[in-house]
């Protein structure tokens, strides 16, 4: 495939990590693309194919992000956006993919629904992101990117079992360099390449300072608008019992409750049953009956 206005080639095998959000996307794109096979693209997320709509001439303008493609070095590209499996908002993705490359190879990663929704409310608040307060209920799109089954079912209806390698970011933390062969064999590159671990998002990682400005911006305190350092020295020169305080009320802002934990098992027992029986992950380990 070549760029109808340039000479420069575009790739012609393009492959996915379809999601899920939260469950070490990232992490697995950013060992993958040292691959000497594989290109990787200038966004890690370009989304395309969960618009409503894509105009004429932009798969032309997707196909121009990996700006590193040189056909004699690479075998394949990835698109790793964990939009792709955020049905039912983006319902259709996985039919416009299978119509731009019906030969595809997906990943999909799963996690611990309980650790994946606790790490979507950490990423949403540190980012602004508007999400039902677990004081209410954990919110209705945090269970659904957490249902597994019925996201990989909507691929089901378009690509083969084959094509789709679903595994555990569980398995993929305790034995990463066989999952990471596994992953290797299944895009069909040189799997005798050495994994090379990488750093996932830095919003992964706690950092009470953005639940405490979001906590002190509800409450109408200005500081909470202040430098990170200034916010800091607030924080750090009050008295002790109302910092505690502090501390303890933005940790429950993504700590699951008990409440959330019996809503969170009764919205997913059923999806996690099917996942276990047609992918063979073990949601025992997560708590839920097979």
């Amino acid at each position: 495939m070549t760029h109808p206005d340039t000479s420069r080639p575009a790739p012609h095998n393009v492959h996915f990590i379809i999601g899920a959000m939260k469950a070490g996307t990232t992490a697995l794109y950013n060992s993958l693309v040292l691959h000497p096979d594989v290109c990787p693209c200038a966004d890690k997320e370009p989304g395309i194919f969960s618009c409503e709509e894509i105009a004429p001439g932009e798969i032309d303008t997707y196909l121009d992000r990996w700006t590193e493609w040189a056909p004699g070095r690479h075998r394949i590209a990835i698109d790793a956006s964990t939009h792709y499996t955020k049905a039912p908002i983006f319902p259709d993705a996985a039919e416009k993919i299978h119509a731009f490359n019906p030969g595809a190879r997906l990943i999909y990663l799963v996690r611990n629904p309980y650790d994946r929704i606790r790490s979507q409310y950490q990423m949403s608040i540190v980012k602004g992101w508007a999400i039902t307060p677990l004081s209410e209920h954990v919110d209705e799109h945090a269970l659904t990117v957490s249902q597994y089954y019925y996201q990989l079912a909507l691929y089901r209806r378009h690509f083969s079992k084959d094509q789709i390698l679903v595994l555990a970011a569980e398995q993929l933390k305790a034995h990463p360099n066989e999952t990471f062969r596994e992953v290797l064999q299944h895009l069909d590159i040189d799997d005798n390449v050495p994994l090379e671990p990488r750093q996932s998002h830095e919003s992964d990682k706690l950092y009470l300072l953005p639940y405490i400005r979001a906590l002190l911006n509800a409450a109408g305190n200005e500081i909470s608008k202040a430098p990170a350092d200034v916010l800091t020295r607030f924080v750090n020169a009050m008295p002790d019992d109302r910092r505690v305080a502090l501390l303890k009320a933005a940790a429950t802002l993504y700590t699951l409750t008990p409440a959330n934990l019996s809503q969170i098992h009764d919205a997913l027992k059923d999806d996690m049953k099917q996942l276990h029986h047609e992918y063979g992950i073990d949601v025992k380990a997560w708590g839920f009956d097979v």
